[in-house]
């Protein structure tokens, strides 16, 4: 499937609740396609369709497809690639914790805050 539009890619950064049955988190969906989890670090990376289907690639923590339900409101829902029983639904943050500028290094697994705020870890 073709990757949606770079301007459609950059709607979608931003800090999102990643809600599963056990309870929620935060994510952030980062430039370049760059995935973080302040709770849950892997190196992982985010990808999204020009229909709407998110693919994240988290490492450890697995593969996830999720669609986006309200592209007003960037709202996805879906599931852990091959498993429906694991839903996840995952809309935007209502009180993100960290301020979104700048972009890490792919090796630097730390808060986009401080990515922000530090000259030698931007790119």
């Amino acid at each position: 499937m073709a990757s949606a539009s770079p301007e459609g890619i950059a709607k979608l950064v931003g800090v999102y609740e990643f809600v599963h049955p056990g309870g929620a988190f935060e994510v952030h969906l980062r430039p370049d396609g760059k995935f973080f989890s302040p709770k849950f670090q892997a190196r992982a990376n985010w990808t999204c369709t020009e229909t709407g289907e998110l693919f994240i690639e988290w490492g450890k923590y697995g593969q996830y497809k999720l669609d986006i339900k309200d592209p007003n409101t960037r709202y996805f829902e879906g599931c852990a690639v091959g498993k429906p029983e694991s839903w996840r639904k995952v809309p935007p943050a209502s009180n993100p914790s960290a301020l979104l500028r700048g972009s890490c290094a792919d090796d630097n697994p730390v808060p986009m805050r401080a990515c922000a705020l530090s000259p030698r870890l931007r790119r």
